[in-house]
């Protein structure tokens, strides 16, 4: 597990901070002020602050006592709706969270699936190689043994040649012996 951005004292310190300046505290304004962190984790440091903090009232945030039916109505309806929106944003939050855990994840299985078939082709690919190397080696081999036998018959042509040369020498010979 990651270490945390803001420590619970940068947090308490921000809600301070917010409180001085009469503004709402929430997690998502000590998240802006700090301009960063977590909301869950924000929310829960706040909390049990003001919970030690106050823990003479009957557990109601600052916030949560201030409401009384003498307040605007829109002030009132403000609270659930930000409460709401903090529930979303945890629950995205909480998904994107889980989807940024999953995805590395998936994408290793897929590069683990896509490796293991490219192992295979690579392996399929080398046999075929190797056939084809043998085969090769086969086909130069019998086209050595066709060059020696091309070379032994032109030898035994040029000296079938000289032979025809010289016994038609020697018929002329002969001939010439006999006309003459």
């Amino acid at each position: 597990m990651r270490k945390a951005k803001f420590s619970k004292e940068a947090i308490i310190a921000a809600g301070k901070t917010l409180q001085s300046q009469g503004s709402d505290v929430s997690p998502n304004a000590i998240k802006l002020e700090l301009g960063g962190g977590n909301p869950t984790r924000i929310k829960k440091v706040w909390d049990e602050y003001v919970g030690t903090a106050e823990s003479s009232d009957s557990g109601k945030s600052k916030l949560e006592s201030r409401i009384n039916p003498d307040n605007d109505l829109a002030f009132q309806i403000d609270i659930p709706v930000r409460r709401a929106a903090f529930e979303v944003e945890t629950v995205f939050e909480s998904l994107l969270h889980d989807l940024t855990d999953k995805i590395p994840e998936k994408l290793d299985d897929l590069v683990d699936v896509e490796t293991s078939k490219l192992s295979f082709k690579v392996g399929e690919l080398k046999s075929k190689l190797k056939f084809a190397n043998e085969d090769l080696a086969q086909v130069k081999r019998y086209r050595a043994e066709e060059q020696r036998l091309l070379m032994e018959k032109t030898k035994e042509n040029a000296e079938l040649k000289d032979a025809v040369d010289h016994l038609t020498r020697q018929l002329k010979t002969l001939q010439e012996k006999q006309l003459g």
